[in-house]
């Protein structure tokens, strides 16, 4: 007897969001209901700061913060902050305030909340 396999359609799209307050080229990209997000925060940066604001709020863990390029560790490099939407690079020994210019970027991903 012949076996039959049928697939559900997955619902998937991206949608470039455009800007925000906290954020430029955000794109969102929907797999099955999940919306995972990408977004620019480098307009965020100014001498001394540490702390950033993503335009939406994330699941706890997912995400990922990439300074110039450089992919952070979360836990030792930056920390979530509880209002999920905030997080707070941490001093360790890194000089941010030569790192953090008008030439750095600080770009982020993570799945929407």
């Amino acid at each position: 007897m012949p076996v039959i396999n049928i697939q559900k359609k997955q619902s998937n799209s991206v949608t470039n969001v455009g800007s925000s307050s906290n954020g430029d080229s955000i794109v969102d990209v929907s797999i099955n209901g999940a919306s995972f997000i990408s977004e620019d925060l480098s307009k965020q940066i100014s001498p001394g700061t540490k702390s950033f604001t993503t335009t939406y709020q994330f699941l706890k863990n997912s995400l990922e913060v990439y300074l110039n390029g450089m992919i952070l560790s979360a836990g030792i490099d930056f920390e979530e902050n509880l209002n999920e939407n905030e997080f707070l690079l941490v001093d360790i020994n890194i000089d941010y305030a030569k790192i953090l210019n008008s030439n750095s970027y600080v770009f982020v991903k993570y799945i929407k909340k």
